[in-house]
């Protein structure tokens, strides 16, 4: 917004700060969910103290997606997305032994810390704790979810990250990236990040080739 505000038309073309419709689009989509939020509540009768917590998650959750498209709008240098990228992929590389090891020792896996944003946010406080690991109920698995809230989002990330490190020029960065993403997407115990990732791939290389 400061930007738009301080844009004229002496601003160069290339610096030049335009909004296009998708992004418009997700905006105003956005939008609507949190008057149908609002309305929701109000016809469910809820208290005024339940109806601030739906807003209230609705702008870390439903309000991001029509934010983070505007990212894209201004003139950010990639290579810093790529190197970030790949910057968290190493810690999360440092991070998983000592996760297995906390596994082996036989130290609970219940949390270590939860966010004060639990009283707040609404849904499960899982959501916001931070643990070692935690056992899947199903098939008593060991999965990590390292910074994400749960494991399946951890794979989601973890799958668009390596893509993102695929972009980084400097070739260890770019290794470390990859290889700590795949990584993650193991260790996340996600079997639909694993049958989507060779998909992906295929899918990547048909259509970055289709012309040819």
């Amino acid at each position: 917004g400061k930007k738009i505000w301080q844009q004229s038309k002496d601003v160069p073309d290339n610096q030049q700060i335009t909004i296009p419709f998708t992004a418009w689009l997700w905006l105003i989509s956005m939008c609507i969910i949190v008057v149908a939020i609002v309305m929701g509540n109000l016809d469910a009768n809820v208290d005024n103290v339940r109806l601030m917590k739906s807003v209230f998650k609705w702008t870390r959750e439903h309000a991001l997606w029509g934010l983070l498209p505007l990212v894209a709008c201004l003139n950010i240098r990639p290579k810093l997305l790529y190197r970030a990228v790949c910057i968290l992929c190493a810690q999360s590389l440092i991070v998983i032994p000592f996760c297995y090891l906390a596994y082996l020792l036989r130290l609970p896996s219940s949390s270590l810390y939860v966010s004060p944003l639990a009283k707040v946010g609404g849904n499960s406080p899982d959501l916001y704790s931070v643990v070692f690991y935690f056992l899947d109920y199903d098939s008593n698995q060991v999965r990590l979810t390292l910074f994400a809230p749960w494991a399946p989002n951890l794979a989601l990330i973890s799958l668009i990250y390596f893509f993102i490190a695929r972009q980084e020029t400097n070739k260890t960065w770019r290794r470390i990236g990859m290889i700590g993403a795949l990584v993650m997407v193991l260790v996340s115990v996600s079997r639909a990040a694993v049958l989507s990732f060779p998909v992906i791939l295929l899918l990547t290389w048909l259509l970055t080739n289709f012309t040819r």
